[in-house]
């Protein structure tokens, strides 16, 4: 992550300052910097997680699993990167459910209108 110094060279020869000590560049590598975000990662997860949350029909049933999402990732259950997908799914369902009730809503005044 920090890199290392190395001599700049060029046209095959050392290149120096005023001083005569040789010009340090310091070099990166990203290949190695993957290798070490690789080795940090967490372990992927070996066994299904259930987090208890009934099937989602209104906006209480949403603040339902969300609470149920915060309390797996308090007691470790989940990661919280796994609660972000699952919270993107709640919200998800509820912008679902959002539109078919605005559906049900113009169709019954559809209906009253005709």
């Amino acid at each position: 992550m920090e890199g290392v110094p190395e001599p700049l060279v060029s046209a095959g020869k050392l290149v120096r300052d005023d001083d005569g000590q040789p010009i340090m560049v310091r070099r990166f590598s990203d290949n190695l910097l993957l290798a070490l975000i690789k080795a940090r990662r967490p372990p992927p997860r070996e066994r299904s997680v259930r987090v208890p949350f009934r099937a989602l029909s209104s906006a209480a049933d949403a603040t339902d699993a969300m609470a149920a999402i915060s309390d797996a990732v308090a007691s470790g259950a989940i990661t919280p990167g796994e609660a972000a997908e699952l919270s993107r799914f709640v919200e998800a369902s509820i912008k679902a459910i959002d539109a078919g009730g605005i559906v049900q809503r113009l169709l019954a005044l559809e209906a009253k209108l005709k």
